[in-house]
């Protein structure tokens, strides 16, 4: 670890933030070091694409282009393909944007790139909501979440399906390089960060930053790191890559801690009974162990 941080310092923290002090997010937001460790080890040959949300607060050093919920993989592959044909393929084009914008109304141009195999970094900031414009719920929602579109009530017991995971959905596709990632383990992110710059070369990257969102899950202010922590150690996160199809973890879990322990410090939980505490462990643990055999095959 200490030779990691070492290389960590000399090769991407020895020059100038790319990201501005002032970027005007929710008090504990991890949203805000995800996006300055991203602009720290890209560097300034990229164009970041934004949509509304919570990502365009942040105002950066480098070339920005703002784009609708709906076309943010399309403005990239233009921008790439006329930066290839010019002989600029040295710059990246980059986003870094809501599950909103990722799973529901962007998904159909964003699984087109994927197709065609675009030379674009995709960056998902998954907070399980849209939470910029009040809380409502998404397709990466959990099932039982309290937002303010699923209630809890006489009538309602929070979402009522099974949240989306999108880091499968884009593994089906083919692309480069597929990963998930929090910024609860730094050091993760930023190798991934690297080989997702490399892998951009031959096709689309795409990672899956898990951001917990003290905000919009009724947690404490300064709880962001540890629900990143508590989500991967109990496998409702799992930390892996895919390599050219090929999935293995980078941060595998010997004892998982069971999912009550990542809830507990989320309000959006806490109206869950014992039956129904389970059915979300039983969705965890169905979910891993189907990318557990995508790993082993």
């Amino acid at each position: 670890m200490k030779g990691f941080v070492k290389r960590l310092v000399e090769t991407h923290f020895h020059d100038e933030d790319l990201l501005t002090s002032a970027t005007g997010m929710c008090a504990g937001c991890p949203a805000e070091l995800a996006a300055r460790v991203m602009l720290r080890v890209l560097g300034r040959k990229v164009i970041t694409f934004r949509t509304p949300g919570c990502q365009p607060i942040f105002m950066s050093h480098v070339s920005s282009i703002g784009c609708l919920m709906t076309n943010i993989a399309s403005s990239m592959t233009g921008a790439s393909r006329y930066l290839r044909k010019i002989g600029r393929d040295d710059i990246i084009c980059v986003c870094f944007v809501g599950d909103g914008a990722t799973a529901d109304v962007g998904f159909q141009p964003l699984s087109g790139a994927a197709g065609r195999g675009e030379h674009i970094l995709y960056i998902c900031n998954d907070n399980e909501a849209y939470m910029n414009t009040g809380i409502q719920s998404s397709s990466t929602t959990p099932l039982g979440s309290w937002t303010t579109t699923t209630w809890v009530g006489k009538r309602s017991r929070g979402k009522s399906n099974e949240g989306k995971y999108m880091p499968l959905i884009m593994l089906m596709h083919g692309v480069s390089y597929v990963a998930t990632a929090t910024v609860a383990y730094l050091e993760d992110y930023v190798l991934k960060l690297e080989k997702a710059k490399e892998a951009v070369k031959h096709g689309m990257a795409y990672i899956h930053m898990y951001t917990p969102c003290p905000t919009g899950w009724r947690a404490p202010v300064d709880s962001g790191l540890e629900l990143g922590r508590l989500a991967v150690e109990t496998n409702y996160f799992p930390l892996w890559e895919a390599e050219a199809g090929k999935l293995c973890f980078t941060r595998r879990v010997k004892q998982p801690k069971p999912v009550k322990e990542f809830i507990r410090l989320q309000g959006r939980f806490a109206h869950l009974t014992k039956e129904e505490l389970e059915q979300l462990q039983q969705i965890v643990n169905k979910r891993f162990a189907l990318i557990e055999r995508l790993a082993s095959g």
